[in-house]
Parts: structure tokens; sequence; C-alpha cells
């Protein structure tokens, strides 16, 4: 509870874009509370206690001592509100107002070190045309006071003996002040410049983060490499990723992969950043809910949203355990900071869903090799099969041919060495014999061999690359017209059995007598089969079964 109230009296809560003002509205909150500490002392310490005393008080301090709270108060909500600026000319205004009754009674000591106060917080406060105007308004009111005192010519008795405690009480105050606006507004450059080097270099570990960062194999390296940027490199306290599934559920991460689903309301500044899509400061002032999702030992938290393309990817959240709350300048390097870690995310899912494609595409490409082996392997042995059980139909183990010099086709019975060397490796080979060169060549139909050619030249005759691919392509057209000549003789041979069955069975149904269908079928068994002898036996039960039926079907 005191924690708290302390952090909400006591510290800014309206996000300044200028550093300069937010150094401005911390020294005008801290002066505002010197000025109630002053007022407080003087009420207590002095004014309460010559009241019961029965001295009279004055009428112009019962004026300050009402009017400095509510003035007070004003000021507070100026700058919590974000109009500094008007703060300070109010608290000038002020203290300038406080001084001006007591100057126009005459010029003395006393008086001419009050206007120190006003001069001096114009000096740190305002711009150097306000601290101008400032000191031409005292000087009008020390000329004003001198034109009044000089008119007074009766002699007054003065005694300094009753005066010093109040002379003593303005002097101290005056130099309090003086001194508080000093020390309070004296390092702000300081600062200022402090924090703006301070921003420099988290400009610059954020770029050095991005330039390493790249695209990463998985979400968890970018979620790690994050939370250790920005707790090594930043110096936050503690740093976290929520992740938006495809149920929309936020999964909390601390760095190494996706957890659990969080649990948090729909106040809270995580689930704000999201709707909102843009920074949200979570602090001990919120409410509850709000900022659920700060650690124990920590003061205040940035919820920066991972936007894509304006779609929102999860919530970057960032705490630090320092008072000071979230500058402009640090929302816009984290939000830097998050724009690079949401481009790495997609990246990181992009190429994650890209190598599932590739792999899946391997995978399927293996499959299709494998069907593709198979079925070449078994489009080879269907076309040996079929050339052996032709060539088996023919009576012959192989065929071959001699084209001899007169044009004529002789039958050839030998296989020469040379040729069975090419059937074996299924290339062209080319071989000198004496005062020839034999050129064989496989023929080959769907890379399964079913023969060879040999072709003599002169040794003289030089054979290019030309005529070799020549040999080749009438090879490959021989090896295509011998499997066409293969299947028009079976289509043949299939049409004529056909034909042979259709005429047979035909003649069958023809006859009408048990008998002569018994001889009619032995006879052409006999005849489309080459058998010397055919015998057919009919079971003698079912024979007198379908006589049966048959004189039924007679008798109906």
């Amino acid at each position: 509870m005191i924690a708290r109230s302390r952090e909400r009296l006591f510290n800014i809560r309206y996000n300044y874009a200028n550093p300069l003002d937010y150094q401005r509205a911390r020294g005008l909150l801290l002066i505002n509370l010197v000025m109630m500490i002053a007022w407080a002392v003087w009420l207590f310490g002095s004014t309460i206690p010559s009241f019961i005393a029965g001295d009279p008080l004055e009428y112009e301090i019962i004026v300050v001592l009402l009017v400095l709270p509510i003035f007070a108060y004003i000021n507070y909500r100026l700058i919590q509100s974000g109009r500094a600026s008007i703060a300070a000319w109010l608290l000038v205004a002020f203290l300038g107002f406080s001084v001006v009754p007591p100057l126009l009674e005459g010029i003395s000591r006393t008086t001419v070190i009050l206007f120190i106060l006003p001069i001096v917080s114009a000096s740190v406060l305002l711009s150097r045309r306000g601290t101008l105007i400032v000191a031409a308004l005292a000087l009008v009111t020390i000329i004003i006071s001198a034109a009044t005192q000089s008119e007074i010519t009766q002699v007054e008795r003065f005694i300094p003996a009753q005066t010093v405690t109040q002379d003593l009480i303005l002097v101290v105050v005056t130099l309090g002040m003086s001194l508080a606006f000093l020390y309070v507004f004296g390092g702000s450059p300081e600062r200022i410049v402090r924090e703006a080097l301070m921003n420099v270099d988290d400009a610059q570990a954020i770029a050095e983060f991005a330039s390493q960062l790249g695209p990463q194999p998985s979400e968890s390296a970018v979620l790690t490499q994050t939370t250790d940027a920005i707790r090594n490199r930043l110096g936050y306290a503690f740093a976290q990723v929520y992740l938006l599934n495809d149920a929309g559920n936020l999964l909390r991460s601390t760095g190494t992969s996706a957890g659990s689903v969080a649990r948090l309301g729909g106040a809270n500044a995580i689930h704000q950043a999201i709707r909102l899509k843009q920074p949200v400061i979570a602090s001990l002032q919120n409410e509850a809910e709000q900022r659920a999702h700060l650690m124990p030992s920590i003061s205040s938290g940035a919820a920066i949203p991972l936007l894509h393309d304006g779609r929102a990817l999860g919530v970057l959240d960032i705490q630090k355990a320092r008072q000071e709350p979230f500058s402009s300048n640090e929302l816009t390097l984290l939000t830097l900071l998050a724009d690079h870690v949401a481009n790495a995310l997609v990246a990181s899912r992009s190429l994650a869903s890209l190598q599932l494609d590739l792999q899946t595409q391997q995978t399927t490409a293996e499959r299709l090799q494998e069907q593709l082996l198979s079925y070449q392997q078994r489009s080879q042995r269907a076309i040996e099969n079929a050339w052996v059980q032709y060539l088996q139909m023919r009576g012959k183990a192989a065929l071959g041919f001699d084209l001899t010099d007169d044009n004529i086709i002789r039958a050839a019975t030998d296989l020469p060495e040379t040729m069975r060397v090419a059937l074996a490796s299924g290339e062209l080979k080319v071989e000198t014999n004496g005062d020839f060169q034999i050129i064989n060549v496989p023929i080959t139909f769907r890379d399964h061999t079913l023969g060879a050619m040999s072709f003599t030249v002169p040794t003289g005759q030089e054979l290019s690359e030309r005529q070799l691919e020549m040999a080749r392509t009438v090879s490959n057209r021989l090896a295509l017209a011998l499997e066409n000549t293969r299947l028009f003789e079976q289509s043949q041979a299939q049409v004529q059995r056909e034909r042979k069955a259709s005429e047979l069975g035909s003649l069958l149904l023809s006859s009408t007598d048990v008998s002569a269908v018994l001889n009619m079928a032995a006879e052409s068994f006999n005849e489309a089969l080459g058998a010397v002898q055919t015998r057919i036996y009919v079971e003698r039960e079912a024979w007198a079964e379908s006589m049966t039926r048959a004189q039924r079907e007679e008798a109906v």
C-alpha cells in the first residue's frame, strides 16, 4: 500500500515525449513536495504556536497558508496531465506574487533578497524570454516600491531585534528554495545527455541484435536470443514473450519455447497491447488486473506488441526494477526491437514451413522414384517374358539373320563373339578384324536388350560420331519395329483363337444330340489343339439331373 501510494504521488505518470519536459516535470514534482513540507513546517512550527500564544496573524500570511495547498494540488494535476510548461509558469507566477506585497511596503535588505527566488526559478524553469520577462517585472516592481518609499517622509522607529526572527525565516526560506531550484534543475542537461547516450547505446545494441538475429531454424532460437538481448545487453530485470496460437490463446514463453496458456484477464496490459496494437505501460499505480503479470519485485513493465503487416503475433513483456518509468525514447527503441523480433518469427516460421514442404516433396519424390523403378523392373520383366514366350512359340531360343552383299537374307545360326559382348554390355562396340571394322550395336527396347546388330565396313573408312549415332537410331527403330511385329503377331494369334472358339461354340450350340455334341467337341479339340486323343467324361448323376430338368421344362 505504501509503495503504491509513493508510486502514485512521486512518479510521473504521463509519458513525456521530450526528455527535457520529462526532467522539468520531475523537478516540478519535487519542488512541489518541498513547498508542501515548508508549508507544513511553517504552519505547525510558527503560525499555530503564534496563534496559540495570542499573537495576531497578518492577513498576507493567512492568504499564503490557504492558497499554497490549493496551488500545490493544481500544479500536481498539471504535471501529471502532461502540461509541465504551464505548471512552470504558474509556479514562477506564484513565487513572484508572494514577494510583491512586502516589497510594495518599501525597499529593504530582506525584501530585496525575496526577489532572488522568482528570478532563480524563472532561470531554471523558463526559456530565456521568460526569464527576461520575469526580471523585467521584478525591476518594475522594485521601481514602484522605490517610488512609493520616496513619498514616505515621516520618521519610523525600527528596532532590529523585533524583526530578526521574521527576517531570518524569510532569508532562510528564500535561500533554501533557491538552492532547491538550483539543485533539482541544475543537473537536468547532464541527465538528458546521459539518457541520450544510453539511448544511443541501446540503439546500437538493438542494431547488433538485429544483425545477429538473421533467419533462425526455429522459434525457440529467436525467443532465446531475444530474451538474452533484453536482459544482458539492454539491462532489464525480466523479459518474456507471449505468442498467439491459431486458437487465439496466449502462450507464455521465457526464451526456450512456447509453454502453457497464459491465464490473464482481458484488462491486463498484455491483452490491451494486442487489442490496441500499441505499447501499454503497467506499473504499481495501475489496477491489480492490469499489472497482474508483473513480478513481485518489479515496479513497472511495458507490453510491446509483436506486429507483422498489421497482424499481432504476440507480445514482448519487458519489466524493470528501476523506479523511473518507461520513457518515450525507450518505448520507441523497444518497439523497434519488437519489429525485428516479429520479422524474425515470421522468417523462422516460413523457413520451417519450407523445410517441411521440402521434406514432404523429397519423401514423395523418393516414393515416386521407387514406384518408377518398380514399374521399370516389371516392364522389363514383362518384355523379357513376352519375348521368351514369343520365341518359345516359334520353337527357338533366338533368331538370327545375315544380309549378304547381294541383298539376300539368310538365316544365321552362329553368334559372333563381338556381338555377344554388345549383348552383354548393352553398348555400341567397334572392333577391327583384319581389313574390316565391325560395328556391334545392341537392339534395346525400354532398357531391355532384345538383340544386336553387326555392321562390317572397310578399315580405311573413317567412322564419324554422326554415323555411329545413325547406327544407334537404326537400332532403336528396329527394336520398336520388332516389338510392334511381336504384338501384331500375338494379336493375330489371339484373334484366330477367338474366332476358332467362337466357331466351335456355334457348332456345339447348333447340335441337339448329346452324343453328336460330344463327338463334335472331341474332333474340334483335336483339330484346334493338335491333340491325338481327346476324352470327355460326363458324370452320370449330373447327366440324370439335367435330363430330369429338361423333361420338366418340356412338360411345362
